[in-house]
């Protein structure tokens, strides 16, 4: 069966072709895709950053006392011991640095990181609820005042109409009352004229209490009819 990639730890490939497991034919096939930021530091070929591995926890039933004895043991077992050679290893030290591998889980969006980086409405609210509140009010309070200078602003437009309106129709209404006015002036200067002009025609007559009109009517009928020579 062939494949076209596959991966393992970085110790497992020099066991492989030593143990016999790949032979020397097999061996040409395998190729190691180095990783860019190989310094020389690790002995063995490599693709990826290195990480620590085999980490020993302790686990939450387990005493603080008891995980103590066990972390000084580990610590002080030789490579030459019968353990470390059972479990093929050159010993235990202390934890090395796991940040590279929170690194890896972030990019990698695995537990306990699938949502790393992810910002919800309900986290900005969390976090930021007095600015958001903050926000919220000032708007508002924004908007009733744009609200208001803008009823405010119309009603100045309405009382400027009205006031146009009013002061065309007062305008009309002095031009109306001056013609009038001109008219009457006219109309009394032309009965004038004609009082004076035909004085002479009419007789003398005594005061009384008739109405004009009737007045009028009998001076033009006396006209009308004459005087008898003397």
């Amino acid at each position: 069966m062939w494949v076209d990639f596959g991966g393992g730890l970085d110790n497992v490939c020099p066991f492989c072709f030593r143990g016999g497991a790949v032979s020397v034919a097999e061996k040409a096939d395998f190729k190691v895709l180095p990783h860019e930021d190989c310094n020389g530091e690790i002995r063995f070929l490599h693709s990826t950053p290195h990480y620590p591995e085999w980490p020993f926890a302790k686990a939450s039933h387990t005493s603080d006392e008891l995980a103590e004895e066990v972390a000084v043991a580990l610590v002080q077992m030789p490579a030459s011991s019968l353990a470390a050679q059972t479990a093929k290893c050159a010993g235990w030290t202390i934890p090395q640095n796991y940040r590279p591998v929170h690194e890896c889980l972030m990019e990698l969006r695995l537990s306990p990181y699938e949502n790393y980086g992810k910002v919800t409405f309900a986290d900005v609210l969390r976090q930021y609820w007095f600015w958001v509140l903050s926000i919220v009010v000032l708007a508002t309070l924004i908007f009733l005042f744009v609200i208001r200078a803008s009823r405010l602003e119309e009603r100045l437009k309405q009382s400027a109409r009205d006031e146009a309106a009013l002061q065309q129709a007062h305008d009309e209404l002095e031009e109306k009352v001056a013609e009038r006015t001109f008219d009457l002036e006219e109309a009394n200067k032309s009965l004038q004229d004609w009082t004076n002009s035909n004085r002479c025609l009419l007789p003398p007559c005594h005061m009384s209490c008739e109405p004009r009109s009737t007045l009028l009517l009998v001076s033009v009928d006396c006209c009308c009819r004459g005087w008898p020579e003397s």
